[in-house]
């Protein structure tokens, strides 16, 4: 966004319930996330909408600010790489045994 940035994981299967059920199972190990990551993420999933988010970001910072976007680039390298050290692999544990 201009004046702010996130990195997310958009939870976006075909129901509302699976979406849920995704989001529930990750949600349940937050404060571990969050302690090895020493991040706090958005936890979004609210009711009316079928789609979950889990995302990282800054406030007051985008890429409005021509002079900002280096550090906007390091925020979503480091972003992106903390989504996939702590989010993705309980992704991945939800879906181990399942057929989908």
């Amino acid at each position: 966004n201009l004046s702010d940035i996130r990195v997310e994981l958009y939870i976006g299967k075909k129901d509302k319930e699976t979406n849920d059920d995704i989001f529930n199972f990750i949600k349940k190990s937050k404060d571990h996330i969050e302690s090895e990551s020493r991040e706090l993420f958005a936890w979004q999933n609210e009711a009316e909408n079928i789609t979950s988010r889990i995302s990282i970001g800054y406030k007051g910072i985008g890429i409005a600010d021509e002079s900002n976007w280096q550090t906007c680039i390091d925020f979503l390298a480091e972003g992106v790489n903390i989504i996939l050290k702590y989010i993705v692999p309980k992704v991945d544990e939800y879906f181990e045994g399942k057929n989908i």
